[in-house]
């Protein structure tokens, strides 16, 4: 989405030759594949959501802070999901930068125009941009939902999606971050305890 260019090389051969650094890659012309262009295949068609809830993509004035619905990892956001239940997630991208969203635990499938459309994952989401994915509830835990631009997450732009009631938090829990070294899947807590989850 930016004018800036770069290109990296991987060679398979010590005999192969390095390009010029304006070489044109003549894929980079042709058509861009998106994801109204994909769909699953109808086994692997998610059932129907039972009911559906927004979460906001937002970024604060700081410009360091990134936000679900306006709640930092601190305070995580928590979509409550019940077993074999299918939640619609409306991601609504206020914010003024893409946002890879990525579902621990899970595949959702990406909506498109009254398509069902590909099971992903990630998602890339533009910013003023609006997506719906359908998450099926078939794998109960505690699962961490961020954004894949790992410092938005480090920033704030992380929650969870639970089943049930949420757990209770143990002092000093912290999140189980990529970048943590934690094997952990829950979503996000700030150390010494003091946040809640917060269900929506």
């Amino acid at each position: 989405g930016k004018g800036g260019r770069a290109y990296a090389v991987v060679r398979t051969s010590r005999k192969a030759d390095t390009p010029p650094p304006r070489v044109k890659v003549p894929e980079l012309k042709r058509r861009m594949l998106k994801y109204q262009d994909l769909d699953a295949r109808p086994a692997d068609h998610l059932p129907f959501p039972t009911k559906a809830v927004a979460v906001t993509l937002g970024m604060r004035e700081s410009g360091n802070e990134w936000t679900l619905n306006d709640r930092l990892a601190s305070d995580p956001l928590r979509l409550r999901v019940e077993p074999g239940e299918t939640l619609r997630i409306v991601l609504d991208n206020q914010s003024p930068m893409w946002h890879p969203m990525h579902l621990h635990g899970h595949t959702f499938q990406l909506r498109a125009r009254g398509r069902y459309g590909p099971r992903k994952d990630t998602v890339n989401i533009k910013p003023r941009e609006r997506l719906h994915i359908d998450v099926h509830a078939d794998n109960p835990g505690e699962w961490m939902f961020h954004c894949h631009n790992l410092y938005h997450q480090e920033q704030g732009m992380m929650g969870a999606i639970g089943y049930g009631q949420a757990p209770p938090l143990r002092p000093g829990m912290i999140h189980g971050g990529h970048s943590s070294g934690k094997k952990s899947h829950h979503g996000g807590h700030s150390p010494g305890g003091k946040s809640r989850h917060g269900d929506r």
